[in-house]
């Protein structure tokens, strides 16, 4: 089903309820359009990803030549090992019994992504979306998942991967409610020291190009950016 160009893919397509797959190439020639667009008409596909680094203006002018649009700025962050030596207080391991309050925070956090900047894409499944990839990070898809309470219950969370020197940060939010006082920071710190308890020498977190809070919180704690890329969504007509 998949092309040495495309990917398909089967968790977003059975997600969102029609076909979505990615260019697998981050580096594009003229070559390769028409074999992408026909790959794509074959396999009946709705949308098609496109990540580009943010330097390639050969790809970026292939892309808006062939009605691909930009849907989001990707910047990745890095910070060097910063020997966190303790947890702040109010920030312990997910429970079972989290969950329906994480997925609450999940479906209201996250309106910088790329799926609620593409209209395409219902506003109620983007939504969900985050539901679902933080409760499926609690049942083990993360290797850790850290939680801030307030008030006797979660304020937010952080969910932490890690493999070798690289830890890195998947999701993170903190409730409206508990904004302010200081709990983002508290989590990145929190997840940093997890992985340095798991042996990483470095920490990397993505964010969204429009998330400036994000931005200022990970430059506060010491991150400095890695790299910017770019990614497009290419949408076909419905076949219905």
């Amino acid at each position: 089903m998949s092309s040495p160009l495309c990917q398909f893919l089967q968790w977003d397509t059975d997600f969102f309820g029609f076909r979505i797959a990615r260019v697998s190439k981050t580096h594009l020639g003229v070559e390769d359009i028409d074999p992408i667009l026909d790959w794509c008409a074959r396999e009946r596909i709705r949308c098609l990803y496109l990540l580009v680094a943010g330097d390639d203006s050969v790809t970026t002018q292939l892309a808006e030549d062939h009605r691909f649009h930009l849907t989001d700025i990707r910047v990745t962050f890095e910070r060097m090992r910063a020997n966190v030596h303790q947890v702040a207080a109010g920030i312990r391991p997910v429970t079972g019994e989290d969950v329906p309050s994480l997925v609450t925070i999940a479906q209201a956090s996250h309106s910088d992504s790329r799926f609620y900047h593409d209209h395409q894409f219902p506003r109620e499944r983007s939504a969900a979306l985050y539901g679902a990839w933080i409760e499926k990070s609690c049942r083990g898809y993360a290797q850790a998942v850290l939680v801030a309470e307030r008030d006797a219950k979660p304020a937010g969370y952080v969910t932490c991967h890690w493999q070798g020197t690289t830890g890195q940060i998947g999701l993170i939010a903190v409730a409206e409610w508990a904004r302010g006082v200081g709990i983002g920071g508290n989590l990145v710190d929190a997840a940093v020291h997890t992985f340095e308890k798991a042996g990483a020498s470095h920490t990397t977190v993505v964010t969204q190009g429009r998330n400036l809070a994000s931005q200022r919180l990970y430059q506060k704690r010491g991150f400095i950016t890695k790299s910017v890329e770019l990614w497009y969504h290419l949408w076909f007509p419905s076949a219905e």
